[in-house]
């Protein structure tokens, strides 16, 4: 994945702000700093995580990315894609 599309490691959804991002590089270790990491044109955004990682983590980046584009959770459901 990291071949064709930017990819960031992060811990949470502090690490998240509208000018640059906090993460560690894919197959690196210590934390770098990426700015302009999120386009202004409509994006698609994919989230992976661990099965150590708790649900509520997820949520909150979620919540967060939507927040820096002006939109909440309870949107998405009115944005015609499918929920699991």
């Amino acid at each position: 994945c990291a071949q064709r599309l930017p990819t960031f490691h992060i811990e949470g959804a502090a690490c998240l702000d509208g000018d640059a991002i906090r993460h560690q590089p894919v197959g690196g270790h210590g934390e770098t700093r990426t700015d302009a990491w999120l386009p202004a044109a409509p994006v698609s955004v994919g989230l992976t995580a661990g099965a150590s990682t708790p649900n509520n983590v997820v949520g909150e980046v979620v919540s967060r990315i939507l927040s820096l584009r002006g939109r909440t959770p309870e949107e998405l459901g009115s944005l015609g894609g499918s929920q699991t």
